[in-house]
């Protein structure tokens, strides 16, 4: 699986390789707070070949870490700021920054970092409570993303699923074993549902 999860094990890493999370990502199925779900290396490379047929007509500006922390909303005049623009993004679409939104309010980012986890062989257990003000917020979000912009569902889901995939290599070398098994597993479940609604 090395490849799929970009110098993470690899020996550049400024931290050993994990055998830890080496071990996770190497069964075949895990379950989810008692939910079965496939590997991400089953349905990866039949995900990848329908992104590869995308054509993006252009580029455009994006903030490029928004998520729901790096907003800041004054309560009176209900000015918004947004904070901590990032510019290392592959590719610079509205879909990476909605997807960023997504990431929090449909995936429960913020509150997945700072997660308990338990962990026991192919099985792992987390809160996965969410506040009802974000189910809220998302419901919203999803009514008025669908209003005003036009955005590809699939390149939505797809970079929704790559926030997570994208911090592995993070979360190992920094050596949180729990939150990078964690943001793997959702992952997973993430790619599983584009699986299921698409292909």
């Amino acid at each position: 699986l090395d490849p799929l999860i970009p110098s993470a094990l690899s020996s550049d890493s400024s931290a050993p390789p994990s055998e830890f999370f080496s071990n996770f990502v190497d069964y075949e199925v895990i379950f989810s707070n008692g939910k079965e779900i496939g590997n991400i290396e089953e349905y990866l490379d039949l995900v990848s070949a329908e992104v590869d047929k995308i054509i993006l007509p252009f580029e455009t500006c994006t903030h490029g870490n928004l998520t729901l922390e790096n907003m800041m909303i004054d309560p009176i005049s209900l000015e918004v700021k947004f904070i901590d623009p990032y510019e290392e993004n592959v590719v610079d679409i509205i879909e990476s920054d909605l997807s960023q939104i997504l990431q929090s309010c449909s995936s429960n980012y913020e509150s997945l970092c700072q997660a308990t986890v338990n962990i026991e062989n192919n099985r792992i257990s987390f809160d996965e409570t969410k506040h009802p003000s974000l189910m809220a917020f998302e419901k919203l979000f999803r009514e008025q993303t669908a209003i005003r912009f036009e955005v590809d569902p699939f390149l939505l889901d797809y970079m929704h699923f790559s926030q997570f995939f994208r911090m592995l290599p993070f979360k190992v070398r920094a050596q949180k074993e729990s939150q990078a098994v964690l943001f793997f597993t959702v992952a997973c479940e993430l790619l599983t549902e584009i699986k299921r609604k698409y292909l």
